[in-house]
């Protein structure tokens, strides 16, 4: 994975790395042996040749490595989905905690953990790790089959998915960049008018000054959001075009065997986990998956 982006390591064969640079040096090619040439002599090309992994995904797993070296905690391993698992009814991430006398491992919402007993502020959505780790693996596993021996029906399915949330959230965005656009009209008018008064001596200076300044000040808010709006309708509309990229993914990694930290984050965005329903045998709980590049699978 790491010759995908990497390309900083020194070859030991004096041949181009990755990205096209050459750190080894022989002095005559009766040598055998080379010699590593000064760094700041390198030669590096980017993008000399398509990545392994999505650039995004890579620098996704490199922060999630760093951040395992730096947090070493006395709870040791963490788990694969630490990080990734979200409340559905607060929003706020869902943490490990190990029970002492069973040693079982149960992630719980954060809110929930943090209020005080009797007074919680949300439920606990607990889900065991024993239970939540092999139904995701199993889910990869069946998506990414279905992708990968279904293409053409996988693909329809995404662009459905994707429509239907489309319409939905453009039509919101539109709504709100029309009634923003309206808003931006009125408070010239106002301007102008204001100015006028000003200067006909109904307005007073200071009087004119502080509202001069608050139409103005709503006017750049009102304008920065039309360019928000008009850049995420932009990012909506193309949305349709990342299966592609998720079916990169698919046939680079055709046999996924075991949930790692960096197989869930190479696939998966995250999971959002719904309050258990039922007890025992007869409990259930819904898990909302988000996949990278394509957002959640509905399948009907």
């Amino acid at each position: 994975m790491g010759r995908g982006h990497g390309g900083e390591n020194p070859r030991q064969d004096g041949l181009p790395g990755p990205h096209g640079q050459r750190a080894d040096l022989q002095k005559s090619y009766k040598a055998k042996q080379t010699q590593e040439k000064d760094r700041s002599k390198w030669i590096i090309t980017e993008s000399t040749h398509e990545p392994i992994v999505d650039k995004e995904i890579w620098e996704r797993v490199q922060k999630l490595r760093e951040a395992t070296k730096r947090k070493k905690t006395k709870r040791g391993d963490m788990g694969p989905l630490n990080g990734l698992l979200y409340c559905y009814d607060c929003g706020k991430k869902l943490r490990i905690q190990r029970d002492v006398n069973t040693k079982k491992e149960y992630y719980i919402c954060s809110t929930y953990a943090s209020s005080r007993t009797g007074h919680r502020e949300c439920s606990m959505h607990c889900t065991p790790r024993h239970f939540i780790e092999p139904v995701i693996l199993g889910e990869i596993q069946r998506v990414t089959a279905f992708a990968r021996e279904r293409e053409a029906e996988f693909v329809a399915l995404v662009e459905k998915n994707h429509e239907r949330a489309a319409n939905t959230e453009l039509r919101s965005m539109r709504a709100e960049l029309e009634k923003a656009k309206r808003r931006v009209s009125e408070l010239d008018v106002i301007i102008q008018k204001i100015y006028e008064d000003n200067v006909a001596g109904r307005l007073l200076n200071e009087r004119f000054d502080t509202m001069y300044a608050g139409y103005e000040a709503e006017q750049a808010q009102l304008k920065s959001r039309m360019a928000e709006l008009t850049s995420l309708m932009d990012i909506e509309k193309e949305k349709g075009e990342s299966v592609n990229r998720f079916l990169g993914l698919v046939r680079r990694y055709t046999d996924v065997s075991e949930l790692t930290a960096e197989i869930v984050r190479i696939f998966i965005d995250r999971i959002v986990v719904h309050h258990a329903l039922g007890y025992g045998k007869a409990r259930t709980q819904q898990l909302d998956i988000y996949y990278n590049f394509i957002g959640f699978l509905k399948e009907e």
